[in-house]
């Protein structure tokens, strides 16, 4: 039997179903009658669910025997080898904690079924939402709603998920199940032997750093990655469509948002749609535990990253190269349908700027109709590869393995093979998954189709003259590039010329801009600037996130710089009226209302407002910094008269909302004995330090995440080598037997799996667990969860993501914030062996994360800075080694740097360290309140000289000394400064024992420290 699209469908839907998704707390319940008992549980849960449709019905002996093939193929490695000879059939090991099947330690989450009764209102549920469509939609349709809401629906009734087995407590029933439709998509054929095939796909975006940092605007930078997300999400989204979401092996379509926008773009009829979609989005927020406005926010976001994997069936495609025909196929119908949904939203909106934009925009229409480069592909032919695997290991061909880049001991696999009952279509399978899954792009080429564009030309030889493609880049006077990229020739040119106004002089645009009302022209400044000339793609972008204004928080650079003193003000307004008092300030007297009101709203938080510090300062006829220090000036006094007025409660409510915002709310209510002795005692905080700290900075912070050898985890090659895992296994399951009552003569059973899949692995090469279907999907959702959950922070820190990819992280943040986003991203990030959102239980990818947080002037060329941010982090975050007595942590490193002194900063962020970093923003923190002076670094340099000439114990005495010195207080210096450093006696001890090494260069924790503290004078 050739497999087609309904069986392929109806395969689908039998394998997402074939286990009860409460099955381990099954095993709990029935005990040993679970093997004949939990087929007629799975049978009754998927009654409920498919009632009334043509699937309720379980497909034929064909496909239960396809069935069956999923589920073994799908399964980890160690779970396959148990399933034969080593485990007594009929027994059942009661176990329910979840081990993260990365690192299985010893300590894993307990699974609690509190509410059985849930389980049958998710049954309920998803019948009602599936008998809603049923009838209205096609097969594909049905599946793939069918496959997001089953998930989801089961978190969001609070139910934690099952395991899907309780002798290998790695991975969760879901993580089996949504694996086996996964595989489901490599059966070609159905006969005496199933025949394998389907096509492995992986794809890029070419170019991706130089796309995205072509920006002058935060919502340059935040629309590149939008378009990228979205663009690259289509293509995925054009296979889904067309043979289900789970061809989409990465990133995971399983609680991710941007499924929502899919499925509603497939629901024609409106009351399906409406109802459907409702009810999706009611599960969401009850899963993850958001408000609906954060869905929102969530589908908006660019989350999905520029690479993506899919596992293709043949069902019409019939080689490697009609693959890669149907990628390109699928990246232009997606770039186009969203150029076109711009241009739509220009067209239809009615304003004046945004009909200006639509006319520049539709002479280049031709062009960016286009996206700028091809797309990258890489295809593996899976049947191509399952026969080389089978000419390597079943014919013993040394030239095939080589290619294969595989070294097998084949006497020793033979033996193994005759021995243990295991057969080389179980060796294979094991091979097939783990080299398409970890060497796709270099399998490609020999095994598959490879493409590889070029960047879209803008110029083209002819008639023996270099022509541009379009003559909308030669008007007016000739070529000009695109200010933002430099490699685009521009469409839209700006031209500038300097005005005379008041004695100052104001940059304005040389030509009044056709169409504009004085009134549009100043909204138009908001978002372009005399002197710019933009290409046809900056344009785009420029576009893109001028018509999502209304859904997207921050729109300009300045709403970050704003973001921290905002909401600092804001808390203060609720007690002390501050910003009243600060609109009635004397400077702001001189100001008519409506000018006085403009000013204002730089502080004032109102989504969908443009804050542009220049454009105010521009029509209230003072500077950029006429403005800002203005208004800093007015914050300075309105806080020194609440201060005289309300004593010390002012001062410790500032001192607490600058701590909330800075340092977080754990500062608040649980703050360390050297901050709580200041915070305490608030009557020794200097009013005009104190003061100074709530003012507007002229600064904003870069912060770039990327998390360490993330491409070893994937590959299977960390964090734990062969025999460490297994032992690390076979100690839970040996302490799960002991504490179940199961004979303990089992154990012997288990032991001898676990060494015959030792001696298995090491015959074909392997020092490590080779990466199954169910870890590559485990793989992809905690890469999901960890990017919504980044989203969440920055937005916590009043800060714009640009990027948010799984491991890594591109955002902007306001400079309070930052340092303190920095640290939450990596604490979240692995911390923990398990991540919580909501709900939803999801074990984290236990590896470091380096981070590096650049602080720019807002004057300063943000392309560059943009690059400098990375530089920064692949030069020294990611080339730190950290060493302490000894014991050595590489990279996972904090890169603090301020674009305009040249200084970097080093911190440690494992955990294991985390405290002496802690400790020392505390300390940037109190130079920002001037409770320590911001000559401290100074003092410092000119007492030590060179740090490296002196012994830890020397260091530490003298930097003891130097920070005492350096405690400024109101009253009663010398006390608080004594109690001060001996609260600090541990820090100055451990972190004179620190050492970062860089390529050889060796420097001290406190020397970095005294970097930062000269840093974060200038920022907070």
């Amino acid at each position: 039997m050739l497999m087609d699209l309904s069986n392929l469908i109806r395969l689908k839907i039998d394998v997402l179903v074939h286990d009860p998704p409460h099955k381990s707390f099954l095993i709990n319940i029935l005990g040993d009658s679970f093997g004949s008992e939990h087929e007629k549980h799975a049978s009754g849960f998927r009654s409920k669910v498919l009632n009334g449709t043509k699937f309720l019905a379980v497909g034929g002996d064909e496909i239960k025997g396809l069935v069956k093939f999923c589920d073994v193929a799908s399964s980890t490695i160690e779970r396959r080898l148990l399933r034969l000879k080593y485990w007594p059939k009929g027994k059942y090991l009661r176990y329910n904690k979840l081990h993260n099947i990365f690192d299985p330690v010893s300590d894993g989450i307990e699974l609690i079924l509190n509410d059985p009764n849930n389980i049958v209102e998710v049954g309920k549920e998803l019948n009602k939402i599936l008998s809603k469509i049923y009838g209205h939609v096609d097969e594909v349709t049905f599946y793939n709603v069918l496959y997001i809401a089953y998930e989801l629906l089961w978190y969001s009734y609070g139910l934690p998920p099952s395991l899907a087995d309780t002798r290998i407590p790695t991975h969760t029933v879901f993580d089996h199940l949504y694996s086996c439709t996964t595989i489901a998509n490599m059966i070609m054929e159905v006969g005496s032997k199933v025949k394998l095939g389907g096509f492995y796909v992986v794809t890029d975006f070419p170019g991706i750093q130089r796309f995205v940092g072509s920006g002058r605007k935060a919502g340059d930078f935040w629309a590149s990655s939008w378009l990228l997300s979205n663009v690259m999400w289509g293509v995925a989204e054009y296979f889904a469509r067309r043979y289900g979401f789970d061809v989409i092996v990465s990133p995971t379509p399983r609680l991710n948002p941007y499924t929502l926008k899919s499925i509603k773009s497939w629901l024609n009829d409106i009351d399906v749609k409406v109802m459907v979609i409702e009810e999706l989005k009611k599960a969401f927020t009850k899963a993850f535990k958001i408000s609906e406005d954060e869905l929102e926010e969530l589908i908006d976001q660019p989350i999905i990253p520029a690479t993506i994997t899919l596992i293709l069936p043949t069902i019409d495609l019939k080689n490697s190269e009609d693959v890669v025909k149907e990628i390109s196929k699928a990246y232009i119908s997606s770039w186009n349908s969203i150029v076109n949904e711009v241009f739509n939203k220009l067209e239809s909106s009615g304003k004046p700027i945004e009909k200006f934009i639509h006319n520049h925009l539709s002479s280049v229409k031709d062009v960016v109709s286009l996206p700028p480069s091809g797309i990258r592909v890489f295809v593996v032919d899976v049947s191509k590869l399952y026969e080389a695997l089978s000419k390597c290991v079943v014919d013993n061909d040394i030239d095939v393995c080589n290619n294969l880049g595989l070294k097998i001991d084949v006497k020793k696999l033979t033996n193994i093979i005759k021995s243990s009952g295991i057969n080389y279509d179980d060796v294979i399978l094991i091979l097939l998954w783990h080299l398409m899954s970890t060497k796709a792009t270099e399998l490609a080429s020999k095994f598959g189709s490879v493409r590889t564009p070029v960047p879209r030309p803008f110029w083209i030889f002819n008639d023996d003259m270099l022509r541009p493609i379009s003559d909308k880049f030669v008007d007016r006077g000739g070529w000009e590039p695109c200010i933002l990229c430099n490699s685009e020739p521009a469409t839209i040119k700006l031209s500038k010329r300097v005005v005379k106004r008041d004695e100052r002089e104001e940059i304005d645009f040389e030509e009044r801009i056709e169409g504009l009302s004085d009134r549009d022209l100043q909204e138009f400044k908001k978002h372009f600037k005399p002197g710019e000339a933009l290409g046809p793609y900056c344009l785009l972008k420029r576009a893109i996130y001028i018509v999502n204004i209304g859904r997207v928080k921050f729109v300009s650079t300045d709403d970050v710089l704003l973001g921290g003193t905002s909401n600092i003000l804001l808390r203060l307004d609720t007690d002390y009226k501050f910003l009243r008092k600060l609109e009635e300030s004397e400077d702001l007297r001189e100001f008519d209302e409506g000018k006085r009101s403009l000013v204002m709203s730089l502080i004032k938080s109102e989504k969908g407002l443009i804050k542009d510090i220049d454009l105010i300062a521009s029509m209230i006829e003072t500077t950029y910094d006429g403005l800002v220090n203005m208004i800093n000036r007015s914050v300075l006094n309105v806080c020194k008269e609440l201060s005289n007025e309300h004593k010390v409660r002012f001062i410790g409510d500032t001192l607490r909302s600058l701590t909330l915002v800075t340092l977080g709310d754990e500062y608040i209510i649980s703050p360390p004995n050297e901050l709580k002795l200041f915070t305490d005692n608030p009557s020794v905080v200097r009013v005009d330090g104190i003061c100074k700290a709530i003012s507007i900075p002229k600064t904003f912070a870069i912060v770039r995440c990327d998390g360490d050898n993330i491409g070893k985890f994937l590959s299977g090659e960390k964090p734990l080598g062969l025999d460490e895992y297994v032992s690390k296994l076979l100690t839970i399951i040996e302490g799960a037997i002991k504490n179940s009552g199961i004979d303990e003569g089992i154990l012997n059973y288990v032991r001898d799996g676990f060494n015959t899949l030792k001696e298995l692995l090491s015959s074909l090469g392997f020092t490590y667990i080779p990466v199954s279907p169910a870890r590559t999907v485990a793989t992809s959702l905690a890469l999901m969860m960890s990017a919504i959950n980044d989203l969440r922070i920055v937005r916590s820190n009043y800060g714009m993501m640009i990027f948010s990819g799984g491991d890594d992280v591109l955002a902007l943040t306001p400079s309070q914030t930052a340092l303190k986003a920095a640290v939450e991203s990596r604490r979240s990030f692995s911390d923990e062996y398990f991540r919580r959102i909501g709900n939803v239980v999801i074990p984290t990818i236990p590896t470091g994360r380096s981070v590096s947080v650049r602080f720019v002037n807002i004057a300063d060329l943000m392309n560059y800075e943009l690059s400098k941010t990375l530089e920064l982090l692949e030069d020294l975050g990611k080339k730190c080694k950290w060493v302490i007595n000894g014991k050595e942590y590489p990279k996972d490193t904090l890169v603090v740097s301020d674009s305009r002194i040249g200084i970097s900063a080093l911190l440690p962020l494992h955990k294991d360290l985390r405290k002496l970093t802690n400790t020392a923003l505390i300390m940037g923190f109190l130079v920002g309140i001037g409770i320590i002076s911001s000559n401290t670094p100074n003092d410092f340099i000119n007492m030590v000289k060179d740090p490296k000439l002196l012994s830890e114990k020397g260091l530490e005495v003298i930097t003891k000394y130097i920070i005492g010195r350096n405690i400024v207080t109101s009253t009663d210096r010398k006390s608080y400064a004594e109690n001060f450093v001996e609260l600090l006696n541990w820090w100055f001890n451990d972190g004179s024992n620190v050492r970062a090494t860089i390529d050889g260069d060796v420097s001290n924790l406190i020397n970095e420290v005294m970097n930062l503290l000269m840093i974060m004078r200038r920022e907070l």
